[in-house]
This record gives structure tokens, C-alpha cells and sequence, in this order.
């Protein structure tokens, strides 16, 4: 169409652009937009359809090598952890204590009682049980036990405890010593976990602080001596507790100048040392004992007795007492000094 056509079609009356362009209709995602005109049947312009997921051979190799992967690592993780497991120990969950009186008199029997638990999954095997009485104990059946150092130990052989498995051992002994002494028991437990070839132990102690001794020995000696003359003097013995003491030793320390004559009873050895087979409860006695001093006016003789047991060779003192009179001039003496000075007057 050439411009003068153009013109008179734009300025005809009820002209008509049959194909005037048209402003574009707004677009949105998902329209499609098909062109009209000269173009004819114009291609369509839309969204690509999304891709179906195509379950290929590779890919399924794919997944079954992931699937085995990670079966392997938590196989390799279980393994691991049996492996640990199995070959691990915490001897923190077997249990041993010592159970006993924290508070006792000297001389008379107490009973200490061990008990252990197997708070493991694993059995313990060759379990064996060891209990060292303090060094001042005199426990029963002495003739069982062995000696390490200065005290007693017993022994148990248990075998095998199992998981989850308790149990217990009594001791009995009389122990002696000091007030407020203390007095240290121990207690071991030796095994093989089932599970290894290491041995293990674990350990326990008590304490108990005698707070009596009811064996109580007294000098019956006057405040002051005399050189030269004979003296005669005892020594008391009381056990004032509810239980009966055996096997008793007492023997007495004499002052260097002090001559023993005689005793009653007879000393069992040399001059100064009884045995006493048994003191029974609130039973008291006496030893009586006769002799003479010498030294100089104003020394102090000191006596000292004590009462305890002997084991071996060895002197284990239960109670003592000490006295210590002073030595005066003699009467005579006094006289011969006073008929001297009278001789010297005249």
C-alpha cells in the first residue's frame, strides 16, 4: 500500500485499518502466546514440560553401592564397638566395702564384714579375697592366717563371680590398743575379667577409734620411801567390761636400786613377768610383791607395770600405770645424825 492510499483510508469517514496492530494482551507465566496475522499458524511459545526421572541401569548401580557403603560403615561401627567393648574393663563397677563399728572398746571382739558385687556385664574369674587386720588385732583362728609385716592376713579364694553376682566374708578379732588409737583394716579383691587376659584388683579400708580400755592396773605404793628398808607394795589389776580377756601378760619395770625378794603369785618368768590365763568380766586381782630400795634422799623411783599379750617374740602392752615415790631418809639415819651432834656438843 502506497502513502496516498494510506492517506485517503486514514481520512476516509468510517475508515477501516483492517490491520492496525493491537496493543499486546499482558502476559503471565504458564500463558502461551500464539501470533496471529501474516504469520499464520504460528508456532506456540510456553514453559518446557519437566523431564520424567528415567530409572536407568547406572543409576541403580548407583544406589545399591550407596546402600552398601553405608551398611558397611555401621557393620564396621557395630564390629568396632563389640571389639571395644569386649576387650575394655571398668573395674569402677565392682563394688568391695568394708562394713564394721567405727567405735569400739579394747579387748573385746568385733566382727568386720567385706562384701563385693560384680556390677559388670563379664564374669570375673580366679576372684580371691584378702582382709589385713590392723596391726594391734588378735583375730580367731590365728593358726589359718599368715603374718605380713606386723599384722595378720586372711585369705579367701572365691573363683568365679558372675555378672550382677554378691556377696560377703566375716572376720572376728579382738583388737587392743591406746584410747582413741585408731585402728586401719584393708580389704582386696583380685580377679580376671572373662574377657581379658590383665588381671585387676580393687581395694577398700575402715577405720575404728577405740574410745575405752577396760583393763585398768593400779601401784598400791606409798607417796614416800625409805632407803634400806623393806618394802612391801602390790599392784591391781580390774577388767571392768561384760567380756572376759585370755592369754594376758603383765610384768612390771623396777627402779635400777629396787632388790625383789618374793611375789605372790610366783613370777611365771624371772622377776617381774605373770601370765594370766583369763580375767573375767568385772574380775579383779592383785600381785603382791615384796623387796627393799636403795638411792639418795629426794630421788624419784619410778615403778611401771603394764598389762597386754604376747605374740612371738613380741610384747603388745594393753594398758599400763606408773608411779613414782620419792625416797626419804632414813629414821635411823636421823637418829645417828642427831646423837652424833650431841656427842660433838658435849
Amino acid at each position: 500500500m502506497d502513502l496516498e492510499d494510506l492517506k485517503k483510508r486514514l481520512y476516509k469517514k468510517d475508515g477501516q485499518f483492517a490491520d492496525r496492530p493491537k496493543s499486546p494482551e499482558e502476559f503471565s507465566v504458564g500463558q502461551s502466546y500464539v501470533p496471529t496475522g501474516e504469520e499464520g499458524s504460528a508456532k506456540q511459545w510456553q514453559e518446557p514440560a519437566p523431564k520424567k526421572f528415567e530409572w536407568t541401569a547406572k543409576k541403580k548401580k548407583l544406589v545399591w553401592l550407596s546402600a552398601a557403603g553405608l551398611l558397611a560403615v555401621a557393620v564396621c561401627v557395630a564390629v568396632g564397638f563389640y571389639l571395644w567393648n569386649r576387650h575394655s574393663f571398668d573395674k569402677t563397677n565392682v563394688a568391695l566395702n568394708i562394713y564394721g563399728q567405727e567405735r569400739i572398746v579394747s579387748g573385746e571382739e568385733t566382727t568386720y564384714v567385706v562384701r563385693y558385687k560384680n556390677n559388670t556385664k563379664v564374669v570375673l574369674k580366679n576372684a580371691k579375697l584378702d582382709f589385713l587386720f590392723s596391726e594391734q588385732s588378735f583375730p580367731e583362728d590365728k593358726e589359718s592366717l599368715t603374718r605380713q609385716g606386723n599384722a595378720y592376713l586372711a585369705s579367701q579364694t572365691i573363683g568365679e563371680v558372675a555378672s550382677g553376682q554378691e556377696g560377703q566374708a566375716e572376720f572376728k578379732t579382738r583388737v587392743l590398743g591406746d584410747k582413741d588409737s585408731q585402728q586401719k583394716f584393708w580389704a582386696k579383691l583380685s580377679y580376671q575379667p572373662a574377657n581379658i587376659s590383665s588381671d585387676f584388683f580393687n581395694e577398700a579400708s575402715f577405720e575404728s577409734t577405740i574410745i575405752s580400755v577396760p583393763l585398768v592396773i593400779n601401784f598400791d605404793l606409798p607417796d614416800r620411801l625409805v632407803a634400806g628398808q623393806t618394802l612391801n607394795f602390790s599392784l591391781k589389776y580390774l577388767n571392768t567390761s561384760d567380756a572376759s580377756f585370755s592369754d594376758l601378760v603383765l610384768k612390771i619395770d623396777y627402779p635400777a636400786d629396787f632388790i625383789f625378794d618374793t611375789a605372790l603369785p610366783s613370777p611365771a618368768e624371772g622377776k617381774n613377768l605373770w601370765r594370766l590365763s583369763e580375767i573375767g568380766s568385772r574380775e579383779e586381782g592383785r600381785i603382791l610383791i615384796k623387796g627393799a630400795i636403795g638411792g639418795k634422799e629426794g630421788e624419784n623411783k619410778v615403778f611401771k607395770a603394764q598389762i597386754g599379750i604376747g605374740r612371738d617374740d613380741e610384747f603388745i602392752p594393753y594398758a599400763q600405770a606408773v608411779s613414782s615415790p620419792q625416797l626419804a631418809i632414813s629414821p635411823l639415819a636421823v637418829e645417828q645424825s642427831l646423837a652424833d651432834e650431841d656427842k660433838a656438843v658435849a
